[in-house]
């Protein structure tokens, strides 16, 4: 099914997947240069998403026949993410050095209201606190 949407202007935001290149060496560097290009291209795609069922990294191969069109057409519950396509939106991510802290406070705070042991409004008062600190 599709992922839960609220609205007439609903977005979802896409997550994702990155490809580093630690390397130093020049050589080394164009061969990571050259996977990540595969990979990430109309083949690699192809095969990530019929090994995996993931959603392709590069549209490209989606209505190619040779390529997830008749993977798609047999698997048609694979294609539910693609077809979700219109709603995705980028990735909000705080800024600063403290974002991805800032994210592990808000799910903590989240969590008390779940388990019961904190009211929701106290949560959020305590969340929108810790947060703005780690915001300055």
């Amino acid at each position: 099914g599709f992922f839960p949407t609220y609205g007439d202007n609903a977005r979802v935001p896409a997550g994702g997947n990155v490809a580093m290149m630690f390397a130093k060496d020049p050589a080394h560097q164009k061969a990571a240069w050259e996977y990540i290009k595969f990979a990430t291209g109309p083949e690699g795609a192809t095969i990530m998403t019929k090994g995996t069922g993931y959603f392709p990294a590069n549209t490209l191969p989606i209505d190619d026949p040779a390529k997830l069109k008749g993977y798609y057409d047999a698997n048609p519950n694979q294609y539910t993410a693609v077809r979700q396509l219109p709603w995705l939106t980028g990735w909000y991510a705080f800024p600063g050095e403290n974002g991805l802290k800032i994210t592990d406070v808000i799910n903590d705070h989240l969590q008390t209201v779940f388990d019961k042991s904190t009211k929701p409004d106290a949560a959020l008062d305590a969340m929108t606190r810790d947060v703005q600190k780690l915001l300055n």
